[in-house]
């Protein structure tokens, strides 16, 4: 524990000086965090520091893998940095909530369910809960998912702004991952307009050619897009007939989830 210098302290606590190059190095992951990606000028024009200082402190951190480069030599966070926030008490909460209702479903629907948060233009599993049907998927907690090809990253493309989504446009390749990929990005507007219209998302043959699935959001007390809850499963059974069936109770699911996280019952999601 430490204090300010000019904070109060106690015959069991010390008052210690603040490490600057600490408060810097947490300064610079705060204005990558709210502005990535950034380039290095840009980060030490506004946050006053010298460019030496800041490319410095950026080696460190990318050292540390805290944050990347991008081939335009602009800087984003990494996954270690969520990991690190998938931590924190709220995101604990939703898993320890939304885990016996992924349960009642899995046993439902006789699939993998799986709650899906999103990291930058990333869709990434933080919780798991697996069919004992004996044809499945691997379980893979950290798995992660393009937002256009997968029925979870559909439901955050379509959470986006407008200006959101044109950024992400921009700065995405859309690559084949499977027969039905989209990689037009005329489509790809078409089909968030869709899922925006619709309130759920549907993936077939998209991120890969074995598996289909299908997602709803998750919502907090501000309506916010926090999670989605998906249902996932071999494409030779769940076929895009089933998958549509399956419509109803993953969003009945997905609205229980968001109750519990605040969002107001006489809404639906």
């Amino acid at each position: 524990m430490f204090h300010d210098e000019n904070g109060s302290s106690n015959n069991k606590t010390k008052s210690y000086t603040l490490a600057a190059t600490v408060k810097k190095a947490f300064a610079i992951l705060e204005f990558i965090a709210e502005h990535q990606p950034v380039r290095a000028a840009a980060i030490a024009r506004s946050l006053n520091l010298t460019r030496g200082n800041v490319h410095r402190l950026l080696a460190t951190l990318e050292a540390l893998k805290y944050i990347e480069q991008s081939p335009e030599s602009a800087y984003r966070l990494t996954f270690k940095v969520f990991a690190l926030g998938n931590s924190i008490p709220q995101t604990r909460n939703l898993s320890e909530l939304a885990h016996p209702l992924m349960q009642q479903l899995s046993h439902s629907c006789q699939e993998n369910v799986y709650l899906v948060q999103r990291y930058d233009y990333s869709a990434i599993c933080v919780d798991e809960v697996d069919s004992l049907n004996p044809l499945t998927l691997h379980r893979d907690v950290s798995r992660t998912y393009p937002l256009y090809c997968s029925a979870s990253g559909k439901i955050y493309l379509a959470a986006m702004s407008d200006a959101e989504f044109e950024t992400y446009l921009s700065q995405v390749a859309l690559i084949p991952r499977a027969d039905r990929t989209i990689v037009d990005p005329e489509e790809l507007r078409r089909e968030r307009l869709r899922v925006l219209e619709q309130g759920y998302g549907l993936e077939f043959h998209e991120f890969s050619d074995d598996l289909n699935s299908v997602a709803a959001p998750i919502r907090d007390h501000s309506r916010a897009v926090i999670a989605t809850v998906s249902i996932s499963g071999p494409a030779i059974r769940l076929t895009e007939h089933v998958a549509r069936e399956l419509i109803p109770e993953i969003m009945r699911t997905a609205h229980e989830i968001s109750r519990t996280m605040g969002y107001p019952s006489s809404e639906n999601t």
